[in-house]
This record gives C-alpha cells, sequence and structure tokens, in this order.
C-alpha cells in the first residue's frame, strides 16, 4: 500500500499538468469504460485515444496502458476529487 500512495503523491504533482480533456479520458478509464465507448463519448478516433492514454501515462510516469487503466480504477475516487480542485464546477 505505501507504495500506491508514494506513486499517488507523486503523480499528484503532474496532474496538474494534465489538460481538460486527458482529465476526461483518465476519469473514463477509471470507470473502466472500454476504449471505443470513450472514443465515441468524446467523438475522437481510437488513435486519438492511444495518443492521450500514451500522454497521461508520460505525464504520471506509468508504463503501458494497462498499467495506466490499473492506476485510474485503483484511484477514481480520489482522481474525481481532485479533478474538482482543477477545474472547480
Amino acid at each position: 500500500m505505501h507504495t500506491t500512495n508514494t506513486h499517488l503523491e507523486t503523480s499528484n504533482k503532474s496532474l496538474n499538468t494534465l489538460t481538460p480533456r486527458e482529465w476526461e479520458v483518465l476519469l473514463l478509464i477509471a470507470v473502466d469504460i472500454p476504449t471505443d465507448d470513450i472514443a465515441d463519448r468524446l467523438h475522437i478516433t481510437t488513435a486519438s485515444l492511444k495518443t492521450y492514454r500514451a500522454r497521461i501515462a508520460e505525464k504520471l510516469i506509468i508504463s503501458g496502458r494497462d498499467g495506466l487503466g490499473r492506476y485510474a480504477r485503483k484511484n477514481g475516487p480520489l482522481l474525481r476529487d481532485m479533478h474538482t480542485q482543477f477545474y472547480p464546477p
């Protein structure tokens, strides 16, 4: 558990570098929506979605698509709370 918290703290500093669109993608990944459905919801191609995933993973220092998915699902509630700090409703 400590490793995850440390990783979240480290990535916390990087979360504020995400664009609004990257946040949308990350939050949709967090609720385990399939790739095609995310692309459809955001009106983008799956290729564009892959680019967003790669940029998010790079900014948060997470390796691979599966790693990003695990991170997002595990930290979903916290990510939603943090998103409202960066982008209040």
